[in-house]
């Protein structure tokens, strides 16, 4: 069965949210300095590692059902992109990190892609 390019890249969105989500989980110490200059030793910075591995493995179930019953995509991937605008004001609104720039500009690029994804991804059912 052929999948629509549209829809195989939708898929790679569920990977990459099952992915972070697991950073945040795994190694939430690394991932809250890279992207919000934490060191992720406080109580309170585990938390909010906790809370993002939480909602990313969310977001990627959400997205996986939605696209196996071809139901609610457009739905999931805007509730994504969404909470990737808010991750890009929070790396910003903590500036001052080395190499800070590439992290906004890596940013951009998602959620340029999934602007474009939820746009398409219901046409391709």
């Amino acid at each position: 069965m052929k999948i629509h390019p549209v829809r195989l890249l939708t898929y790679g969105v569920v990977g990459v949210r099952v992915i972070v989500a697991g950073m945040f989980a795994f190694a939430p110490q690394s991932t809250m300095a890279k992207l919000f200059g934490s060191n992720g030793t406080s109580r309170r910075s585990r938390a909010i590692a906790a809370a993002y591995a939480a909602r990313d493995l969310t977001l990627g179930a959400g997205l996986l059902l939605a696209l196996a019953k071809r139901r609610d995509e457009k739905m999931w991937m805007a509730a994504g992109t969404a909470c990737d605008v808010a991750d890009l004001a929070g790396i910003i609104a903590t500036g001052g990190k080395p190499g800070q720039w590439r992290m906004v500009a890596g940013m951009l690029g998602i959620i340029a892609t999934d602007t474009v994804l939820t746009a398409k991804v219901e046409q391709t059912r």
